[in-house]
């Protein structure tokens, strides 16, 4: 009998770290494709986004970016910057649909 109750709880705290270690690297994946996102969005001249805050937590990710896109060097007279701002709430994790339906951060699959 307490043998097999240990076993249970030895069971139950490694599905648990898997989980913690699954939403881990998936928290890292989300972030390096969020900053490949951000160079790559950056490429065109005239174009440009930059992280203003990044905030990671264990299951989700809040980050806002400003975008800038400057006129054409044809235009220079008006030199006018327009800027919109950008508010991304990325959840992460092996089962993201999972964490919508428990109400656990921000996603929508």
């Amino acid at each position: 009998m307490k043998k097999s109750i240990s076993i249970a709880v030895l069971l139950l705290f490694l599905v648990a770290g898997l989980w913690g270690g699954a939403t881990y690297w998936f928290g890292l994946k989300a972030e390096e494709q969020y900053r490949a996102f951000l160079e790559q969005a950056s490429r065109p001249l005239y174009l440009k986004l930059v992280n203003e805050s990044y905030h990671a937590r264990i299951l989700d990710i809040e980050s806002a970016n400003h975008c800038r896109a400057q006129q054409s060097p044809d235009t220079a007279a008006q030199n006018q910057e327009k800027q919109l701002i950008l508010a991304h709430d990325i959840t992460h994790g092996p089962s993201p649909s999972l964490y919508h339906r428990m109400g656990i951060g921000n996603s929508n699959p």
